[in-house]
């Protein structure tokens, strides 16, 4: 017959318990503490209702992870990019594409950040990217001259020294939510040939 296992239990002293906490000086919690537990406890709800209510709001924790930004401030760029606002996108040297630029948070401080808007069918000519280029796809779709296909959702890197051109797909206009370490350097004669065989180059 086996035996049974001997439970020992051990015996809390209450007395003696108050008194170590009562000999424990009261701390003062760190400043911020509450909010930030009422963030975690709260943030998933407010993240859902935000995605809601914020156009593109599938893309909001990519595009929060992209520029270091906070919620509000992520929803509050989006928005306005949603509204393709002339007042918010700034002419550009490119045919048919419009940017509206915006500040990063700390750890993208020193890249350009905005989004780009460039027209239906129109070609974004070929370039050589200096730094590294981080891209968010917001809407619309997109053709690169090596057949990548670009839609909304994606998430692209290309990295410094990469060279590459693409063409909006005519259900744009195509946005597209950029981080770019440094200016780009324009292929003028790689440019000629999109301009002229575009219609080749991007089926």
């Amino acid at each position: 017959m086996r035996k049974q296992p001997v439970r020992h239990e051990e015996v809390i002293d209450t007395d003696l318990l108050g008194e170590l906490l009562q000999a424990v000086p009261p701390q003062m919690p760190p400043p911020g503490l509450r909010a930030k537990v009422l963030a975690r406890a709260l943030g998933a709800r407010v993240l859902t209702d935000t995605r809601k209510t914020t156009p593109f709001g599938g893309y909001l924790d990519s595009f929060m992870m992209m520029f270091d930004l906070d919620m509000d401030r992520s929803s509050e760029i989006l928005k306005k990019a949603a509204s393709q606002d002339s007042d918010a996108f700034a002419s550009c040297p490119i045919p048919g594409a419009q940017l509206f630029y915006f500040s990063g948070g700390p750890r993208v401080a020193t890249a350009t950040c905005g989004v780009l808007k460039i027209a239906a069918g129109a070609v974004f000519p070929s370039h050589q990217h200096e730094g590294d280029e981080h891209v968010l796809v917001l809407q619309g779709h997109a053709t690169e001259n090596s057949g990548r296909i670009y839609q909304p959702g994606d998430v692209v890197h290309q990295k410094q020294g990469s060279r590459h051109s693409f063409r909006a797909h005519s259900d744009g206009p195509l946005l597209f939510a950029v981080v770019l370490e440094k200016s780009n350097k324009w292929l003028i004669g790689q440019i000629i040939l999109d301009f002229v065989f575009k219609r080749w180059r991007f089926s």
